[in-house]
């Protein structure tokens, strides 16, 4: 699609297969669709919008566990929104979908429209110059004293040298596309910059939530649903990676990832975690 930053082909049915099972696994990992919010705070939300939402995981959990809110996805994908609304109306929840190209502003909603603006992983969507203004945009969006959520991640952190290879020509790859914030590539930067991009946006009140999902071998449904998102982003993502290779002899690893992180997965003395972070900020009540 012409107007995508997204480093995968979205409209690929395997790229919707995997972000709704990777939304599955973040939601379980971490403990809930917002377990950061008190069940006082839970009856103050009326509208949530979920930027470039995938498939719909995330809001249409959202919309199952708390349907008086009125939850709303919008995504870039046509093929991944029909899904979504599909979803919704399958299973009669109050949540809707619109297509939707979060990087042109203003968005199609008046201000202060909503009480909670989401947003999970859009690391692969946004560079670090559009961060700003999306941020902005986010603060027009929501009524005073409402919050913004973000969440990132970083690579995984592995007793296995392989398979930190394999994390660091992602990370690299997402240096040399000028997507990180990192200053050598050897990470994605992105979390230490959280908190002054809503600082500078005009968020107040910020705080972090650190989570660390461990995704060893020997916590079996986490390994597993950690391994079938590698695989499959390593699958979907090899055009990308392959254009991003610095040379002939980076291209041809490449092609043997898959099979070796296939054998990876069944060793059992594989340990890892995942870090991620919420960051959460509030606009002014002045406002």
């Amino acid at each position: 699609m012409a107007d995508s930053n997204y480093v995968f082909d979205q409209e690929k049915m395997e790229e919707m297969v995997r972000l709704n099972a990777q939304g599955m696994f973040l939601t379980r990992g971490m403990g809930g669709v917002l377990p950061e919010q008190s069940r006082q705070e839970l009856t103050l939300l009326h509208d949530v919008l979920d930027l470039a939402c995938g498939p719909g995981e995330w809001v249409l959990q959202l919309a199952f566990e708390h349907p008086a809110i009125q939850a709303v996805g919008v995504d870039l994908s046509e093929r991944m929104i029909e899904y979504a609304q599909a979803q919704a109306m399958a299973t009669h929840l109050p949540a809707h979908f619109q297509v939707m190209n979060i990087l042109k502003f203003p968005m199609p909603f008046e201000g202060n429209s909503f009480d909670l603006v989401n947003m999970r992983l859009l690391i692969g969507i946004l560079y670090p110059e559009q961060w700003p203004a999306l941020l902005a945009e986010c603060l027009r969006l929501l009524r005073p004293g409402g919050i913004i959520r973000v969440t990132e991640f970083e690579r995984p952190l592995s007793n296995n040298a392989f398979f930190e290879r394999f994390q660091s020509l992602w990370a690299d790859a997402f240096y040399r596309d000028h997507r990180s914030f990192s200053p050598d590539g050897l990470h994605y930067g992105l979390l230490p910059m959280l908190k002054p991009l809503l600082k500078r946006a005009g968020f107040e009140d910020i705080r972090h939530i650190p989570y660390m999902i461990d995704v060893s071998a020997d916590v079996p449904e986490a390994h597993q649903a950690f391994f079938a998102d590698a695989l499959a982003s390593l699958q979907v993502g090899m055009p990308y990676l392959q254009r991003m290779a610095r040379t002939e002899a980076e291209r041809g690893e490449l092609e043997r990832l898959y099979n070796q992180l296939q054998d990876l997965a069944r060793e059992e003395d594989f340990y890892a975690y995942w870090p991620l972070m919420t960051f959460l900020g509030r606009k002014p009540r002045t406002q």
